[in-house]
């Protein structure tokens, strides 16, 4: 949901072009990617080392080519265009996708040396006012992601935090970073998107970035029955 909303202050900013995905596995967020799309003016694109399992050298995937298109043509509209890229996302350059990305999720190579290719190749490939969604970011089994982040943000200024919460960390070009936060903290569109309760949301640096935290506190979380009651009926 939080994806589906960056989605929208996108579409009601008149923002336009393509989404692109690092990982695809089976194909169960590119279907959601592909929902997404304008099918008259933009095109999911996707890479993924299918069959190459050999070179999947952090083990974080095991994605079929065949499953992939079994489980996203169902879910295509009609004249709806998707570019398949079987490879390792290391072999790309921006010119091979295409530089208007307005949405780009990395959920490839888990090691630090992979994420920070895939963040690089994001940061090219990306528009001005487009995201890129980290997946595993801040977890705890796979560090090399964390790593491969923090060596980023030491070595670019281009794109910086602006989100973190559900695994995923969400970065936007600085110029337009205060504007997504500002979006964030809009109360009535997050509870619209089900990230009110008993999500809260704090502020804190990451990589020395103001960035909004969805989170469920401790006492939520673990209380006593009356106050899990109290949850599942918010």
């Amino acid at each position: 949901m939080l994806l589906a909303w960056f989605d929208e202050m996108q579409k009601q900013s008149e923002i336009v072009g393509d989404l692109f995905e690092i990982g695809v596995h089976h194909g169960r967020s590119s279907v959601f990617l592909a929902s997404m799309l304008n099918v008259d003016a933009e095109k999911l694109g996707v890479c993924d080392l299918f069959g190459r399992q050999s070179e999947n050298v952090s083990g974080s995937g095991s994605g079929s080519r065949t499953v992939f298109e079994a489980n996203i043509a169902p879910h295509l509209v009609r004249g709806a265009r998707i570019d398949v890229h079987a490879s390792a996302s290391s072999e790309l350059r921006a010119d091979d996708i295409g530089t208007r990305q307005r949405i780009f999720h990395i959920d490839g190579g888990h090691t630090a040396e992979e994420t920070l290719s895939d963040l690089r190749l994001a940061e090219s490939a990306s528009l001005e006012n487009g995201i890129v969604v980290l997946d595993d970011a801040i977890n705890s089994v796979w560090p090399g992601v964390a790593e491969g982040l923090f060596r980023y943000l030491r070595e670019s200024q281009a794109m910086r935090p602006i989100a973190i919460g559900f695994n995923k960390l969400v970065l936007a070009d600085g110029r337009h970073a205060d504007r997504f936060r500002e979006q964030l903290a809009d109360t009535d569109a997050r509870d619209a998107y089900g990230l009110g309760y008993p999500w809260h949301l704090k502020e804190l640096d990451v990589g020395g970035v103001p960035t909004t935290i969805f989170y469920v506190p401790t006492y939520v979380a673990t209380g006593p029955l009356a106050r899990l009651a109290h949850r599942l009926h918010r």
